[in-house]
């Protein structure tokens, strides 16, 4: 491979971290950010990731309350009651790969897990705006 290929790969992967937009929670971030020393400001993202996982629960047990006490078929509350059941779990598995591939961003640097928790709240912050809107929505 030639000198010059080489230095331009080089650089482009030198540059994927800030070209590849990283999900951030900006209030968890400016509020973390701010504490003195790394530490502190990664148990402040533990803690706020802590809450956006309890209020993903907390939406889908509401949406799933709703259900049972809103429908008039059982058979239409059952296949609703299963499809958020699949829907919890797919959002699971989406979640952890999703911010997996946002920690390995950090190409090993020390700001992996940092990557992952920000990513981690801010998906469960669309995903309760999601649950919060169908419960609005349409039952």
């Amino acid at each position: 491979m030639n000198h010059i290929v080489r230095i331009g790969i080089t650089a482009l992967v030198a540059l994927v971290p800030t070209v590849v937009p990283a999900q951030r929670a900006a209030d968890a971030e400016a509020e973390c950010y701010k504490l003195v020393g790394h530490v502190s400001a990664r148990e402040c993202l533990g803690r706020h990731e802590a809450e956006s996982a309890t209020l993903v629960e907390k939406a889908e047990r509401d949406l799933l309350v709703s259900l049972r006490q809103e429908s008039k078929d059982p058979g239409d509350a059952s296949r609703a009651v299963e499809a958020l059941d699949l829907s919890a779990r797919q959002y699971k598995l989406y979640r952890k790969s999703q911010c997996d591939l946002v920690a390995s961003l950090a190409l090993g640097g020390n700001s992996a897990t940092d990557r992952r928790l920000l990513c981690q709240i801010d998906l469960d912050k669309r995903r309760v705006a999601d649950l919060t809107r169908e419960l609005h929505h349409g039952i």
